[in-house]
């Protein structure tokens, strides 16, 4: 099986400067590169995790998520890249080093730029201090026992010795104690003895070195491996433990540098460690060979191995004990997961849903893409075909999802699963035009067997193409693009190069932050579709090599989609899942935004279709209108900054409310609003009463709760974009909350559109009325069917319908719609907003248009003030209190929101039903007398979606809709999947009492 992300990056990898601008950034929850440091934390609690990837992870093990991240400079390319990382030992400190540079900018000449250790407050994430003394990229790094020494060693072929003058509430003073030479290449690995008065260093020339501290004297040379010596531990009675890229595994003294006797590994040693009492000893595969077993657990005394582990898939470069020795965590595998597991029985830790514990994100590497034969679809897969094989050029086929690219007039949609069937019909690369062809052989820098590309023609190698350490490595995917004239290669390092027949460069597609494993030409030559180990699916201009859109597909199904410039189109969750690094120099922890809280500028899926379309992000946004928010502007403009100082995480309540106290800070762009939700209950907004911001500082705001748990959210505005933070309590009895307060029921269905005539069109594409048969049947069944079923559960129930053949003051016209919307103003934290809307609609660029019955035309367009904004919709149910649900059953009803729907009504806790996917018609039955949609609602609410427990609650009627609709549509030869959207923290929720 190959090893991903094992190259070390040593002296050949190119310097990267740190971007001015925000760095784009995905944050899939997990680590998306190798694992390079764990440690637990000394209650044993929480775990911290380091990597590649460039970022620290602090998580919490009783729920197995993320808790925090901390992050620091970093760029695109090796910069910022994390390959050591140590907890001192009384948890205070966090050190991290790696290619991370001591200063901003590289001196010209320089080949070997310094380097710097990053030194944390690890409660509060705040870097305190940069340790400046290697020249190269540091590779290894330990506390001392009493936390005040920390050891550094890296491709500089020296280790330091610091003092960090910390002591318990103490801010750090580092200074160089000693500094020791004498390797001959890397040092890979070092540590402490146990009294803190030795050091011991292991390096690529194959040997240990026992130093003392006091003056950094030489105490012995430990020679006897016979390859490069990659990790050791030390016990607390001093042993030293070393391993080597081998697998052999030797045990020294650590007095005197004695050899003491081996142990033998089957593969290359990723990583070594004792248990506190120093009987135990795991050590976990580092370099190729990890299809079996990826860990290994010894006595230490009779050298016996206690358990072997084969929980990970592949290459494993990181382990911890806990502080009790009861578990063993390991981070590695192709998904980078960190798992944690019984050193005696090799069995899992169980995570809260009483399955084995893992601790991974949402994505995947991502090992095939192609194009369909007629180039309207992108299919890419997760499935490796060949993990037995070193390499497998050309060879990732299997593909899995799919993508309908928005192109004559298709609409840009969300992915979906292909058949092996559909999957049979995409492109392969194409290795051979007319009669020039291509082969891969062995050669570059490190032999391996598709190191080098021959040109052929009639046979003969006319120029070939060697992968060297700055340009690839190896070639993982090529092949012609359509006319024959280039070819395109992907490599390591995400490196994707266009040559010539002749072998020459012409240009590289930049983007990548990994092995890419394909590059897939459309069949028109206009596209490429390249697939990488960064997780992700990227699509290119072929000619002008502009990258267009990057794809990140979760294992959950999530999904984002984004322009190199930030506009996305996203699922509910999906905008959570990208975002950007703003650096703040290498001195500073740098700040990380996600897409979410700039959703009100970014959340562009109009943007993002007609880049696809145009085959250019610049052209697409420079045609587009609302485009003057800048990424850049962040860095003076920063989103609001706050933080929640009561009540305290997970503390019982009682009393039926509470006092939430937050923090505000200072910014240049003043908070404007602050929200809060429980349990995705909208509660309150509150605007500042004088000059138009809140005040930095301390605020005040009173909470109502429910009984049991509450996950309070606030989140604050400003004109840059919005911040979130929350807290979860406890309320013994009951609180202010669980009484429901008034229904509102807003149902709004158009049969009729005069003014319209016959200018919409059929299936078949010809003129036909505009008039529809039962949207105000829909609207008039549903407001009743509500309050009959949900009212009685409120107090009083308030209910507006608007239809055709009405009075005046309740046809649903564009000012009576507007009118009705501000009656969900008057809601309150504890009522419930329903909301039903039937009819036609229509997009037009970033914007939905609902079609009230007095919607007219004007040459050839609908004119503005006989149509309502979708926005309008959007903020009547926003700034409206309580429970949000919303029920959608307009035409393309999908679309709504311009198919930003589930991502805003994620971010705003709204619960919506929409009648049909993206790009299917909702069908309204005449013989039914209800559309298909609002005819199973119905159904569902009157007791056909009841719950176990007797009630049709919002997910159980979710899950009715999602098989009665299609069924009903199956029945009249035509396709209709309802959608469902769920608010971030909305509950299940009681709909109907039907026992």
């Amino acid at each position: 099986m190959r090893c991903l992300a094992i190259l070390l990056c040593l002296a050949f990898c190119t310097a990267a400067r740190a971007q001015e601008g925000p760095l784009p950034q995905l944050d899939p929850g997990g680590h998306m590169a190798a694992i390079r440091g764990l440690a637990f934390t000394p209650d044993g609690r929480e775990l911290v995790s380091a990597g590649e990837d460039k970022v620290v992870r602090v998580w919490d093990l009783a729920s197995g998520r993320t808790l925090r991240t901390i992050r620091g400079e970093s760029a695109v390319g090796n910069l910022g890249k994390i390959s050591a990382m140590a907890l001192s030992p009384d948890g205070k400190w966090l050190a991290v080093g790696g290619d991370l540079r001591a200063s901003a900018t590289i001196e010209a000449g320089r080949d070997k730029p310094p380097q710097a250790i990053r030194l944390y407050d690890f409660k509060a994430g705040r870097l305190v201090a940069l340790l400046v003394g290697h020249a190269a990229v540091v590779r290894t790094l330990a506390f001392s026992p009493n936390g005040r020494m920390l050891l550094s060693a890296g491709s500089d072929n020296a280790a330091i010795v610091w003092s960090v003058g910390a002591q318990l509430g103490k801010a750090p003073r580092p200074r160089l104690l000693r500094r020791l030479e004498g390797h001959s290449a890397d040092i890979f690995t070092a540590a402490f003895t146990p009294d803190g008065n030795r050091v011991v260093t292991g390096s690529y020339d194959k040997d240990l070195r026992l130093w003392r501290v006091s003056d950094g004297a030489l105490l012995a040379t430990m020679a006897g491996h016979a390859d490069r010596v990659m990790r050791l531990a030390v016990a607390a009675n001093g042993t030293i433990a070393s391993g080597d890229i081998s697998g052999a595994i030797r045990l020294w003294d650590g007095r005197d540098g004695r050899f003491l006797r081996s142990l033998q590994q089957k593969t290359g040693t990723g990583s070594l460690h004792f248990s506190r009492d120093g009987k135990l000893l795991v050590t976990t595969c580092g370099f190729g060979g990890c299809s079996g077993a990826s860990s290994y657990v010894y006595e230490v005394a009779s050298g016996r191995t206690v358990t072997s582990y084969a929980g990970h898939d592949n290459a494993v470069h990181a382990s911890a004990f806990s502080p009790d020795g009861r578990w063993v965590a390991t981070g590695g595998g192709a998904s980078n997961a960190i798992q944690v597991w019984n050193p005696l029985t090799g069995e899992r830790r169980l995570g809260p849903d009483g399955q084995p514990l893992q601790l991974v994100g949402k994505g995947n590497v991502v090992w095939a893409a192609s194009f369909s034969e007629d180039g309207r679809k992108i299919g890419w897969g997760f499935a490796d075909a060949c993990p037995r094989k070193p390499h497998c050029t050309n060879e990732q086929t299997i593909l899995q999802h799919a993508l309908a690219l928005p192109l004559e007039g298709v609409t840009l949609g969300a992915p979906v699963a292909l058949s092996e069937r559909e999957a049979g019909s995409f492109r392969r690369m194409q290795t051979r035009f007319e009669s020039w062809s291509l082969a891969h052989r062995a050669g570059g820098n490190y032999g391996y067997d598709n190191g080098v590309l021959d040109i052929l023609h009639d046979g003969q190698a006319v120029a070939s193409v060697t992968r060297g350490a700055l340009d690839g490595l190896a070639h993982h995917a090529y092949g012609f693009v359509p006319d024959g004239q280039s070819i395109v290669s992907a490599g390591s390092y995400g490196v994707i190069t266009a040559f010539g027949r002749d072998a020459n460069a012409l240009g590289a597609f930049a983007g990548h932050e990994s092995t890419v494993f394909a590059a897939m030409p459309s069949p028109d030559g206009r596209y490429l579709v390249s697939a990488s180990a960064d997780q992700t699916v990227r699509l290119w201009n072929l000619k002008t090599r502009e990258l267009l859109v990057s794809l990140f597909h979760g294992s959950d199904g999530e999904w984002a989609m984004w322009t190199p410039q930030g506009y996305y189109a996203a699922s509910g969750p999906g905008s959570e899942l990208i975002g950007w690094q703003i650096n703040r120099g290498p001195e500073r922890e740098a700040e990380y935004v996600n897409a979410s809280q700039l959703r009100r500028a970014l959340n562009r899926p109009d943007i993002v279709a007609r880049t696809i379309e145009l085959a250019s992000a610049e052209a697409a946004i420079k045609e587009a209108s609302g485009t003057n928010f800048k990424l850049a502007d962040l860095l003076a403009k920063p989103v609001p900054r706050f933080r929640i100082v009561a009540p305290a995480e997970n503390a019982a309540l009682s009393g039926g409310s509470t006092r939430l106290d937050i923090v505000l800070e200072a910014t240049p762009d003043p908070v404007k609003s602050i929200q809060i939700h429980v349990n995705g209950r909208a509660i309150a907004e509150h605007q500042p009463t004088a000059g138009g911001r809140f005040a930095p500082g301390r605020l005040t705001f009173p909470v109502p709760l429910a009984s049991g748990r509450n996950l309070v959210r606030v989140v604050a505005a400003n004109e840059t974009g919005e911040t979130t933070a929350g807290v979860t309590v406890r309320h013994e009895g009951e609180g202010a909350l669980d009484q429901r307060g008034t229904l509102y029921i807003l149902a709004i269905g158009v049969d009729k559109y005069p003014n319209l005539g016959n200018s919409c069109r059929g299936p078949d594409g010809k003129p036909k009325t505009c008039d529809l048969s039962v949207a105000g049947a829909d609207a008039r069944q549903f407001a009743s069917t509500m309050a009959a079923r949900l009212g009685p559960l409120h107090e009083r129930t308030v209910s507006r319908v608007l239809v055709n053949g009405a009075d005046a003051a309740d046809l649903p016209s564009s000012s009576n719609v507007r009118d009705a919307l501000q009656l969900l103003g008057q809601s309150g934290a504890k009522d419930t907003v329903v909301m039903f809307v039937a009819g036609h609609g229509i997009n037009e660029g970033a914007n939905y248009r609902f079609l009230p019955t007095d919607a007219e035309l004007s040459s050839g367009r609908l004119r503005a003030s006989t149509v309502v904004p979708w926005v309008n919709f959007q903020e009547a149910v926003e700034t409206a209190k309580g429970r949000r649900i919303l029920f959608l059953d307009t035409c393309h009803s999908g679309n709504s929101y311009n198919q930003r729907l589930s991502n805003e009504s994620y971010a705003a806790n709204i619960v919506v039903y929409s009648a049909a996917r993206w790009d299917q018609t909702a069908l309204e039955i005449p013989g039914l007398g209800h559309g298909l949609f609002t005819y199973a609602v119905v159904e569902g609410i009157n007791g056909a979606a009841k719950a176990p427990t007797g009630d049709v609650k919002t997910e159980s009627l979710r899950s009715f809709l999602a098989s009665r609709v299609p069924a009903l549509a199956k029945q009249l030869n035509h396709e209709q999947d309802p959608q469902y959207f769920r608010g971030r923290d909305a509950q299940d929720y009681v709909l109907a009492l039907v026992r």
